[in-house]
């Protein structure tokens, strides 16, 4: 299990995503006659290449052909793609480590998101309308936190 994410392994995450080329990366499949038998462990398919919306280089026509947008060797990426891939396997297990813990925290605020409500709803029953007001309207704003949260919206300051 990774460490918890920083904000400084944030920042170097965000920073090595930045410099790379824009995708979409996408895989270029080929195939082969060749079966178990022959000793092929790439169950006759596998990825050659990666079809990049960049050419890595330009004919004499000026206009690159299909080709150029193949990048099959790691030198043929600009470094910083290169870095990117190299780290992606550890930016992704650090990544899905705070999805989790902000998962673990997303149910914790539900259920006392809830236990809020029948705070109110006690409050009300014994006739203290004003104070059952004021948690009506704090559970509002949460609700419009967890609203924003799932939309992938930003908070109200």
């Amino acid at each position: 299990m990774p460490e918890p994410l920083t904000p400084d392994r944030l920042a170097e995450i965000r920073e090595r995503h930045a410099k790379a080329l824009e995708g979409p990366y996408k895989p270029e499949w080929d195939s082969c006659d060749c079966g178990p038998e022959d000793g092929c462990r790439n169950g006759q398919r596998w990825i050659h290449a990666l079809r990049m919306p960049v050419p890595k280089t330009t004919n004499h026509t000026g206009t690159p052909a299909a080709w150029e947008y193949l990048y099959s060797e790691m030198s043929e990426f600009p470094a910083d793609t290169v870095l990117m891939f190299a780290h992606a396997r550890e930016d992704v297990c650090f990544l899905l480590a705070e999805v989790d813990r902000l998962s673990a925290l997303s149910r914790l605020a539900t259920d006392r998101y809830n236990e809020l409500g029948q705070l109110r709803d006690a409050v009300h029953r014994e006739g203290d309308t004003a104070r059952a007001e004021r948690l009506s309207f704090a559970m509002q704003e949460i609700r419009d936190l967890f609203i924003k949260a799932r939309e992938g919206g930003e908070p109200r300051g």
